[in-house]
């Protein structure tokens, strides 16, 4: 059907004047100051980090720092992964070619 004239609905008209009227007031500098404007103190927190830096990287990794147990977390984790994408893999290539359905 091909509409003639204004096809504005009176009720949104109105409703989006009375929501424009209610609506809160977007926030001045000083209530955003309180929220943005902190000191730097990247420098201070960085120097944990960088206090030795032959303890970071792939010598020594953050998941192993706790020795042969996370060894075994980490290959099971690896194992479930590879267990996931395998299902995955299996699923896809069952829609692909339309087999072992579920009638």
């Amino acid at each position: 059907a091909v509409f003639e004239g204004n096809t504005r609905n009176p009720l949104d008209t109105m409703l989006a004047s009375v929501l424009s009227k209610t609506a809160r007031p977007v926030a001045t500098r000083a209530a955003r100051a309180t929220v943005v404007d902190w000191p730097n103190r990247v420098a201070e927190h960085r120097k944990i980090f960088v206090a030795n830096p032959h303890l970071h990287g792939a010598d020594n990794p953050t998941f192993l720092k706790a020795g042969k147990s996370d060894q075994y977390i980490a290959w099971f984790g690896a194992g479930l992964c590879t267990v996931a994408l395998i299902g995955v893999g299996k699923g896809l290539y069952n829609m692909a070619l339309g087999i072992n359905k579920l009638d």
